[in-house]
């Protein structure tokens, strides 16, 4: 997953039958350059989903995306 193009974090995405929910925080991307991690999604203007190498993800199926904010409880 890549934001902005310069945050990215690898995401372990697995062909199912059933839904999956996947939540990534906004730490857990890391800036190419700096090394530093992303402090708010705030800023995210460009959200990529792409295959790492040697990885077929063209049975997966990205449907009903949500975006939300979970409490900090």
């Amino acid at each position: 997953m890549v934001i902005n193009d310069w945050y990215e974090t690898p995401l372990e995405i697995t062909a199912s039958d059933q839904w999956q929910e996947i939540e990534i925080r906004a730490e857990q991307l890391i800036n190419r350059s700096n090394k530093l991690p992303l402090k708010s999604w705030a800023i995210a203007a460009k959200i990529a989903i792409k295959p790492g190498k040697e990885s077929d993800i063209s049975k997966v199926v990205f449907a009903d995306f949500k975006w939300g904010v979970r409490d900090k409880k």
